[in-house]
């Protein structure tokens, strides 16, 4: 399973959790749609660090364990890191994912070219431009050229849902804020080949003079 994938999946366990469900592992296998290994593999990880109480029945033997949720860390959902440890990404201090770190960027700027995000989330421009350019297949960011002759583009935030960062898919973007999935908008153009337009810093002089 891809990385994007695996990570909607726990945005979508622990915001149940948060809500106060209490899960079986089939019942969520069944209702998120992922194979049951991986739904606990994941709640497993978080009953091994003490966020979440797993229990059987003793009354009635052989039904399966029920997980619910024991510590409230955030609205992020524990993840895994490097080594397959599990982390909180809602403690204080740098956030480890750069789409995270984008979308916080773009919710505080609003508005700007793609240096204008990256250089406050520490992401290099082509994440940063890919990125963007999927938010804005399902409408959440829109991009404009300025006028003049460098023709940079700008790019503003049209829909902001919520603190966690959308997670690009392979087929569109899960939104964690809403539970929702969102398919690509017919007809939306590709910014792939226009990044060689988008190379220079924000406050570069020549960019300056296009942006009017």
């Amino acid at each position: 399973m891809r990385h994007a994938e695996f990570l909607v999946l726990q945005h979508r366990v622990w915001a149940a959790l948060r809500r106060g469900d209490r899960l079986t592992v089939a019942a969520a296998s069944e209702r998120f749609g992922y194979k049951p290994k991986l739904v606990s593999r994941y709640l497993r990880a978080l009953v091994a660090e003490g966020w979440v109480a797993r229990e059987r029945s003793l009354a009635e033997p052989g039904q399966p364990a029920t997980f619910w949720l024991l510590e409230d860390l955030g609205p992020l959902p524990p993840q895994f890191a490097p080594g397959r440890v599990l982390v909180n990404p809602n403690l204080a201090g740098q956030v480890a994912d750069p789409h995270q770190r984008l979308w916080n960027a773009l919710r505080i700027q609003r508005r700007g070219r793609w240096a204008d995000f990256s250089a406050p989330a520490e992401v290099c421009r082509r994440t940063t431009v890919v990125y963007l350019s999927a938010l804005r297949g399902v409408g959440y960011v829109q991009a404009v050229r300025s006028a003049g002759r460098e023709g940079w583009l700008v790019w503003s935030l049209a829909r902001d849902t919520g603190p966690i960062a959308p997670v690009v898919l392979a087929d569109g973007v899960f939104d964690p804020n809403l539970d929702l999935l969102l398919e690509v908008k017919d007809g939306t153009e590709s910014t792939e080949s226009e990044e060689g337009q988008e190379l220079w810093p924000s406050l570069d002089s020549r960019g300056e003079q296009g942006a009017g």
